[in-house]
C-alpha cells in the first residue's frame, strides 16, 4: 500500500537536503566545495546584499551535455556591485570561458557579462576580471560593475544597465555558463536562483 507524504514531511525532507542534487564534491585546484560547504567564501558572510546562486550541471545545457563535470556559482548583490565565485571540477575539454546568459531555463540567451577568459578566449574590451583556470577545475572570484555589463540588443538590454542585470538575477532569468574546447556552447549551466543552496 503507498503512504501518503504530508507536506511537513516534505518540507522537512527539503530542510535536510534530501533530493536537492549532487552530494557535496570538492573543487580540484580551488578553495570552494562546489556543493556549498563552509568553505565556500561567501558561507556565514554578510556584506550587506542578496545571495543568489546556480549548481552548474551538464543536463542543464540546451542541448543536454553527457559530461561528469560539475560546478557551483555564488554571488552577493550589493549597491553597485556582485561579488562573486565560481567553482568546477571535471570539465572533458580544457575551459575557454564563463559568463552570465539572459534566459529562462531550457533557453539559450545572450551573454550579459564575463566571469572568466583565456588567452584564447579573451573577454571584451576592459574585462578585468580573473583568467579561467587552465586545469579541468578550479575556481575564480571576481567583482562585476555597470562597467561589465555587455548590451544584449536583442534582449532589450544596453551596456551598463547594472538595474537590469540585477533583475534578472534576481528573477531568476539568468544562467552560468561554462565553456570548454570539447562543448564550445557550454558544458555546464546553471540558473541563477536567490538563496544559497
Amino acid at each position: 500500500m503507498r503512504q501518503q507524504m504530508t507536506f511537513a514531511a516534505v518540507a522537512a525532507m527539503l530542510a535536510i537536503g534530501m533530493g536537492s542534487g549532487p552530494a557535496p564534491v570538492r573543487a580540484a585546484g580551488g578553495p570552494a566545495a562546489i556543493g556549498g560547504s563552509q568553505d565556500s567564501f561567501l558561507h556565514g558572510q554578510t556584506i550587506g546584499g542578496e545571495r543568489i546562486s546556480a549548481n552548474l550541471q551538464p543536463e542543464n545545457e540546451v542541448p543536454t551535455i553527457s559530461s561528469p563535470a560539475l560546478g557551483k556559482f555564488e554571488a552577493e548583490i550589493n549597491e553597485a556591485s556582485v561579488e562573486y565565485e565560481l567553482s568546477f571540477e571535471g570539465l572533458q575539454g580544457v575551459v575557454t570561458q564563463s559568463h552570465i546568459h539572459i534566459a529562462q531555463p531550457n533557453v539559450n540567451g545572450g551573454v550579459m557579462v564575463w566571469l572568466c577568459n583565456t588567452a584564447t578566449n579573451p573577454g571584451p574590451v576592459g574585462f578585468g576580471g580573473p583568467a579561467c583556470p587552465d586545469a579541468p577545475g578550479g575556481t575564480v572570484t571576481g567583482t562585476i560593475r555597470a562597467t561589465d555589463v555587455l548590451a544584449v540588443n536583442a534582449q532589450g538590454i544596453a551596456a551598463g544597465e547594472f538595474e537590469e542585470f540585477v533583475a534578472a538575477l534576481k528573477k531568476g532569468l539568468a544562467y552560468v555558463n561554462v565553456h570548454s574546447s570539447l562543448f564550445a556552447g557550454g558544458e555546464i549551466r546553471g540558473q541563477v536562483v536567490r538563496g544559497v543552496r
